[in-house]
């Protein structure tokens, strides 16, 4: 990643008041981050993820990649844009806990890398953002700048902005197609953590379900239609009942051959989305239990934080469940990405852009191992070397 040398030298600099001052909020970010993981992954976590440090160095990094754009060997997809502005939203309310002194010493840093990200974006007075930053907008003041600002050059490379591929796509998804986006993104996840082996067969099965039903309604999305077959498979919500029903197996195999038939750059854009997460194996775990847990819809916040700490601990815990909720991830946010395309125009008119396929160098393909072995009709359907092959 781009380097930090305005964060590390404000750190070297603290007086002894401040690193105890940070020091105590950094244990009050630990014990929220181990309240998400199992009691016996808990006493593993030492430090937390997202400490003050950490989200100071984020903040850089992030001006400074808007600034010259990623290195050759450094992918920056808008996912990880979107979590660099949570993360400064996170870092005012770290800054307004801590006691004036301490602000006091980090506030001209702060206030400079702020200077930099405000230089390397224009307010978004089209609203060019909007479809993708909705969310985080909804309710946020204009005091956070960050919310409201488009990067000047797309550190993402043109995966939300004009492509050769976008003509190959209708312009506008149907409503009733469109409509089918909650219901596919749902998944009834495990609140309660096991490891027995029946327990982690059912994270896997649902993870492989859930991530067919997702590329298959991509294929649907780029093909402006959905049969009626293909509606009703997409519609059977994947949890521990349905997936001992004996006709699952047949299900599977539907939405597999769906899914092996969407666009080949469709495919493979999802695939290739993985890398950002597998290389940052210490923030995926919370970010998979957050995003996958919201799309899940669950019933409160005691099933939400329940759903969320089983599915942050298995990624942590098990390398493969963690390929296959990656791909699950990558698929859920490629359909939320296709549809906030979509809805940016008016009837019988054209969204500028695509819905992220373009991008040069592309990311890499992820290595097959990283993922379960029934992804590998996935990874070879694209080029990529099958579980087999390495």
């Amino acid at each position: 990643m781009s380097g930090t040398p305005d964060t590390d030298g404000l750190w070297a600099r603290l007086s002894p008041a401040s690193r105890e001052a940070i020091s105590a909020a950094d244990a009050e970010r630990l014990e929220t981050e181990r309240s998400r993981l199992s009691p016996e992954r808990r006493e593993a976590v030492t430090e937390p993820v997202y400490s003050v440090l950490q989200r100071f160095r984020a903040w850089e990094r992030l001006g400074r990649i808007l600034e010259s754009g990623p290195r050759p060997d450094e992918y920056y997809p808008f996912s990880a844009y979107e979590n660099d502005l949570d993360s400064r939203d996170a870092l005012e309310g770290v800054m307004a806990a801590l006691p004036e002194g301490v602000r006091a010493e980090l506030e001209d840093v702060l206030a400079a890398l702020d200077a930099r990200f405000t230089a390397a974006t224009d307010e978004d007075v089209t609203g060019e953002l909007e479809p993708w930053l909705r969310a985080g907008r909804r309710g946020t003041p204009q005091t956070r700048f960050w919310w409201w600002r488009v990067p000047t050059a797309a550190p993402w490379d043109g995966r939300l902005f004009p492509s050769s591929v976008a003509p190959l796509y209708p312009r506008r998804v149907a409503a009733p197609l469109a409509g089918l986006q909650p219901a596919v993104c749902t998944v009834e996840w495990p609140s309660r953590l096991g490891f027995l082996p029946s327990r982690i067969a059912l994270l896997d099965t649902l993870s492989r379900w859930q991530a067919l039903r997702a590329i298959a309604y991509l294929g649907a999305l780029a093909g402006g239609t959905a049969d009626v077959e293909l509606t009703r498979d997409l519609t059977v919500l994947p949890g521990r009942e349905t997936a001992a029903d004996p006709a699952l197996p047949e299900l599977l195999g539907r939405l597999e051959r769906r899914a092996l038939a969407a666009p080949v750059e469709v495919l493979g854009a999802v695939l290739r989305d993985c890398d950002f997460l597998l290389r940052r194996s210490r923030q995926a775990g919370f970010i998979i239990g957050t995003e996958l847990t919201e799309d899940s819809r669950p019933s409160g916040a005691a099933q939400s934080a329940a759903r969320s700490a089983a599915l942050v601990t298995y990624c942590y815990e098990n390398p493969e469940l963690r390929g296959a909720l990656v791909l699950v991830w990558s698929a859920n946010q490629f359909v939320r990405r296709w549809l906030a395309w979509s809805h940016q125009c008016p009837e019988g008119g054209e969204p500028p852009g695509d819905p992220g396929l373009a991008t040069s160098p592309p990311p890499p393909l992820p290595q097959a191992s990283a993922f379960p072995a029934w992804a590998a009709p996935l990874m070879n359907r694209v080029g990529g070397p099958g579980i087999a092959d390495e």
